[in-house]
């Protein structure tokens, strides 16, 4: 029946799921530990769930007392790989290109793109006849976006059609993309690649 001072572990991007959160709260109650659990999992809203409840010392605190932190960032392979064939074949790619850009045609092909696993690394790769400003960043930040649940799965079509900038996700930091290769027209005896 009281609104207590709570204080949490910690403060994290709105958006952020947890596995754990903890918050340390001073009471009185004389409720027990797993009964409290039961109490606040009937008014918590249902993507909240209280796991456990323990008794703590006095001078315990969510934040402070706390000595490290693990964040994961779970990337589905398979799933993006199969977002990233929506981009193949030839598009209007107005909404994967830099707002302000001065290019006046944006469609291109595209003859390849997906996603890998290479031990540790989850590399993007795509393979086309040219890309625009910005391009390849924007769409690993969408594919990156529908990864992470804030941009629905299947939504490339859409965002695609709508050739309109705001309609994809964020663009990727340059510092990770790499220029792999240059194709050029088949030479006499051999395939010249850059």
């Amino acid at each position: 029946g009281r609104r207590q001072d709570i204080k949490g572990s910690s403060r994290t991007d709105s958006g952020v799921h947890a596995n754990m959160f903890s918050v340390s709260v001073r009471t009185e109650s004389a409720i027990p530990c797993q009964s409290l659990v039961r109490a606040l999992n009937v008014k918590l809203p249902c993507d909240i769930a209280v796991t456990d409840c323990r008794q703590v010392p006095d001078d315990f605190h969510a934040r402070y007392s706390c000595i490290g932190k693990r964040y994961r960032y779970p990337i589905d392979v398979a799933m993006c790989e199969r977002q990233c064939k929506d981009f193949i074949g030839t598009h209007d790619f107005s909404s994967f290109c830099s707002a302000g850009s001065s290019v006046e045609d944006h469609v291109r092909t595209v003859t390849a793109c997906g996603m890998v696993r290479e031990g540790d690394r989850v590399t993007f790769y795509v393979e086309g006849d040219g890309f625009l400003y910005n391009m390849v960043r924007i769409m690993v930040g969408t594919i990156l976006e529908i990864a992470a649940g804030s941009k629905p799965q299947g939504c490339i079509p859409q965002i695609l059609e709508q050739r309109d900038r705001t309609a994809a996700g964020f663009t990727a930091p340059a510092w990770g993309l790499y220029l792999d290769r240059v194709f050029y027209e088949q030479m006499p005896n051999e395939r010249m690649e850059g």
